[in-house]
């Protein structure tokens, strides 16, 4: 038995390691903003990049108090900013839009470590020693939860690396050349591997200070979005519903008629099929990860010239290109593409599931007259709040191209137990990506655009990656729980609107 000293000892050590750690992480920290220096006015950095597999031209502008921009020039151009309140970005010719969620930390956390700003007294940031490895590493974590691992060089203070954890896999980030301006060290050069492995490498030419910095450059504006209405041509497009209980619709590309396109909400970024690209003589460029339901997959883009669905046409549309292929035995058709975040993002789309009817509508003259509720776009996709039992409530994915009712993100499965207790089968799920484990089993209910579902058979994610290992929403809802509505969609407004069929 050991001695009431010994108790003693042990107790203290418990209440000094805390303090000795806390200790430790102020001297690191110390170190750091000695070795970064500080930064007294606005900066700007401009150089050359190799983003996507292409070579272009970047700059990124910053300020004392964290807001910042970053420009690339090319034909996948990229904007993304920060003024200091709103995260925002802006992508090809797709419109600007305001970030929240997953890209919204993602962006800042990243950016502010490039920068430097995370060091700073007022970041909105938690800073906490890595446990493990020889090497010394940093626990950076967001409000919302967002955990980066910083990599510190102990001979020089200033960061060597960044990785994090995001639905496809790990993104890492290395620092080198480190130079001054003004009084801040920067990395004059930094890669970014996505968790694809593909590599975007930056390298700076010049920096220097810029005291007349506009302030309005940072600053969050909505736009129009650049695309054409044909008022003679019905709203209402031709649709067909897959025997899966996908919607496919009927679009012309390069005024060519190419087979059928799925309309899916949970869909990024327009889809083609490379042999239908190829027939078009659609030009490859770059690389890119697309990630799906259980991975990612690398590919290409495709460039097109014009996209027309209704009465709808938009010039200059960029592809992802996807082998469909795999999709033929399930839907009974040739799928040649999707449809996704560039048609919703530029009009108001209405749709009713279960008739799979369609209709593409001008924003600008849309008679409002709907009941409409928040909408938020996280990774250009949309989420509502739902209620589901045991009166829990969270963020959810709407996809009208997933099938089944609701599918629970395998870090919600986790975080409200949803497996305890409660018998499940296994069902192997596949799209972008390949396959993963999702459980099957029945829940008490489930609360979506004020209609409750009383006990729907509902999928829970085994996944470590993909689109259901979301660490921001709790899951997606497919297209069995969609049924009973005519949703309308109007992402520009960030709301929709849930209307009980025949109403």
């Amino acid at each position: 038995m050991k001695s009431l000293r010994s108790f003693a000892a042990l107790a203290c050590l418990t209440l000094f390691a805390p303090l000795a750690t806390a200790q430790e992480l102020d001297e690191i920290l110390a170190s750091m903003r000695e070795a970064r220096g500080p930064l007294e006015q606005p900066v700007v950095m401009e150089g050359t990049c190799e983003r996507n597999g292409l070579d272009e031209t970047f700059s990124i502008a910053l300020t004392p108090d964290g807001a910042f921009r970053f420009d690339s020039g090319g034909p996948l151009s990229l904007t993304n900013g920060f003024d200091g309140e709103i995260a925002w970005t802006k992508q090809w010719s797709n419109p600007t839009r305001r970030l929240v969620l997953t890209e919204a930390d993602r962006i800042t956390l990243a950016s502010w470590v490039l920068t430097g700003h995370w060091l700073d007294e007022g970041a909105p940031v938690e800073i906490a020693l890595a446990e493990g490895g020889e090497a010394l590493a940093l626990l950076l974590s967001s409000p919302a939860g967002l955990e980066m691992r910083v990599s510190v060089d102990r001979e020089t203070w200033l960061p060597a690396g960044l990785n994090y954890h995001n639905e496809g896999g790990e993104d890492g980030w290395v620092y080198e050349a480190w130079g001054a301006v003004g009084e801040r060290k920067l990395p004059f050069r930094w890669t970014h591997t996505d968790s694809g492995g593909l590599a975007d490498v930056y390298t700076v030419r010049e920096g220097r200070a810029a005291p007349d910095l506009d302030r309005g450059r940072f600053a969050f504006r909505r736009e129009e979005p650049s695309v054409r209405f044909v008022a003679e041509r019905p709203a209402e497009l031709e649709t067909k519903r897959a025997r899966t209980g996908h919607m496919l619709v009927h679009p012309r590309v390069e005024g060519k008629d190419v087979g059928w396109f799925i309309l899916d909400s949970g869909a990024g970024a327009m889809c083609i099929d490379p042999k239908v690209a190829d027939e078009l003589e659609l030009e490859a460029m770059g690389r890119v990860t697309a990630v799906g339901v259980a991975g990612r997959t690398t590919t290409d883009f495709r460039q097109g010239k014009r996209f027309a669905l209704g009465r709808f046409e938009m010039d200059d549309p960029l592809y992802v290109a996807l082998d469909l292929a795999f999709l033929e035995p399930f839907f009974g058709v040739k799928v040649a593409g999707i449809v996704g975040y560039d048609l919703f993002a530029r009009s108001v789309v209405e749709i009713e599931p279960a008739t799979a009817a369609v209709a593409v509508y001008d924003r600008k003259g849309f008679a409002a007259g709907e009941a409409w509720r928040e909408l938020v776009l996280d990774n250009r996709l949309p989420c509502v709040p739902c209620r589901f039992e045991g009166d829990r409530e969270g963020l959810f994915r709407l996809d009208t191209g997933a099938m089944g009712t609701v599918a629970f993100d395998s870090p919600a499965v986790e975080r409200f137990g949803l497996l305890d207790g409660r018998p499940v089968e296994s069902s192997i799920q596949g799209g972008v990506g390949g396959t993963g484990e999702v459980l099957m089993g029945e829940i008490e209910w489930f609360e979506l655009g004020g209609h409750r579902f009383e006990k729907p058979v509902a999928g829970f994610s085994r996944v470590d990656k993909g689109a259901l290992a979301n660490r921001y929403t709790c899951g997606v809802i497919g297209n069995e729980l969609l049924d009973p509505f005519r949703i309308v969609f109007d992402y520009q407004g960030e709301r929709i609107a849930f209307v009980k069929r025949g109403e």
